[in-house]
């Protein structure tokens, strides 16, 4: 579940130019953050990476294979047959979501309790996802998440065309889910 206030995406960003020790101590930073970030994922990054290829795997790949019998049986001229029931069922669950795409709803709690804003939000976010072409994009990152556990999309803001000064909040694929930490 993710809770966003679409009226703080649509402030501009404060543009500040650091300077040489400032830069120096984000990138340090960023750094560091990303090295415990891999670390702990590492295992989970490769056995999503493995379910993806098992996922997906053929005849023609060997991806179902263990690499070292596949070797061996290629060079011994044993066939390598794979039928893959992964991939039915994953194209299953997929389909089933295509039926009942994903959508945000917004409910006045906490501090939204007048329906009307919550109404007033939930309008400015369906007019992202209209958009932005949403069924895409979540239905991109559910395969990817269906295949191999992991699947996440981008909430990013842009400006409108080449001469606006006015940014527009789109929602991007990911098309690879190990670009994302």
């Amino acid at each position: 579940m993710c809770w966003l206030n679409p009226l703080a995406l649509m402030e501009k960003p404060q543009e500040t130019k650091p300077t040489g020790d400032d830069l120096k101590a984000r990138f340090t930073e960023m750094r560091e953050r990303f090295s415990r970030a891999e670390g702990i994922e590492s295992s989970l990054r490769e056995a999503s990476r493995d379910d993806r290829r098992f996922a997906f795997g053929d005849s023609e790949n060997g991806f179902q294979w263990h690499p070292k019998v596949w070797q061996d049986r290629q060079t011994g001229d044993k066939p390598c047959l794979t039928i893959n029931k992964t991939k039915t069922h994953v194209a299953l669950i997929v389909n089933a979501a295509k039926q009942n795409p994903p959508g945000a709803k917004i409910l006045p709690v906490d501090g939204l309790k007048d329906p009307k804003s919550a109404g007033l939000m939930g309008g400015l976010i369906r007019d992202i996802e209209a958009r932005s072409n949403s069924k895409a994009v979540y239905l991109n990152a559910y395969d990817t998440a269906v295949s191999g556990g992991l699947g996440f999309w981008f909430v990013d803001y842009d400006y409108e065309s080449a001469d606006s000064f006015d940014y527009e909040i789109k929602l991007r694929p990911v098309l690879d889910p190990d670009f994302v930490y």
